[in-house]
């Protein structure tokens, strides 16, 4: 499904009024509504993500450029810069098990 149910509380007014507009005849107001509806779905996509067969590889937790990896406090530290093209999920970069 394109639109996840998160988006519809931010996506569904604009796109409401849109529709209002665009059969009253003002495409001129419609048009602008009807493009900001289609950003607030595109910003909340989930696409399908496959991580490399490969089980000991590590991949990154967001989508974005990594531009940074230092070690801070004993810890390995990844920045990841994200754009507003990104999609804004993090996800587990590798497998394991919480054992506490």
């Amino acid at each position: 499904m394109f639109v996840r149910e998160e988006a519809l509380p931010f996506a569904a007014p604009p796109a409401l009024a849109a529709v209002a507009l665009g059969v009253l005849g003002l495409w001129w107001a419609a048009a602008p509504l009807a493009v900001a509806a289609l950003c607030v779905c595109g910003f909340f996509r989930d696409p399908e993500r496959r991580p490399p067969p490969d089980g000991t590889l590590a991949v990154s937790a967001a989508d974005g450029r990594v531009v940074r990896v230092a070690e801070e406090g004993g810890r390995l530290k990844v920045s990841v810069f994200m754009s507003v093209f990104n999609v804004p999920v993090n996800r587990a970069p590798f497998g394991g098990r919480v054992e506490s």
